[in-house]
């Protein structure tokens, strides 16, 4: 799948109404989850250990995975 045939995203909250805005001028809607931020996190994990998902080979992806801070 290729970036330009991404139309929408669900994200957290995070930084208020940037990421809606940076996603909207490329013309993907961006709809905040209802689940909180940590829920969201506690759904991933199950995934990833399975290995349903794949991330991309990223070492601050992955440190930030491995070690989340919470504000």
């Amino acid at each position: 799948m290729g970036l330009d045939s991404i139309t929408d995203v669900t994200g957290d909250r995070y930084a208020g109404q940037w990421c809606a805005q940076a996603f909207q001028k490329r013309g993907i809607t961006y709809t905040p989850s209802e689940v909180p931020k940590f829920g969201l996190y506690l759904d991933f994990l199950p995934k990833l250990n399975s290995r349903t998902i794949r991330l991309v080979d990223n070492p601050r992806l992955v440190n930030q995975i491995a070690a989340p801070e919470w504000r």
